[in-house]
């Protein structure tokens, strides 16, 4: 009978292990999941910016490269 209890103490603690690795795990997939998606965010926004300032630079060397006219 006390094998029995230890037995069944011993699942009963292996199952509450199992239990928490398991909430581990969900929680640190749900963080890598979360980050992942900011990632990507920030990815394209910094893309947006890049887009911009080729474009503002673009357009700062044709005005700079306009011959100037002289009166």
């Amino acid at each position: 009978i006390r094998l029995l209890q230890m037995k069944h103490e011993f699942d009963e603690k292996l199952h509450n292990v199992k239990n928490l690795y398991k909430n581990e795990i969900e929680d640190l997939t749900r963080c890598y999941k979360q980050i992942t998606v900011k990632n990507d965010t920030l990815e394209k926004r910094l893309t947006q910016v890049l887009a911009l300032s080729l474009t503002l630079f673009c357009q700062f060397e044709l005005i700079r490269n306009i011959p100037k006219i002289s009166n």
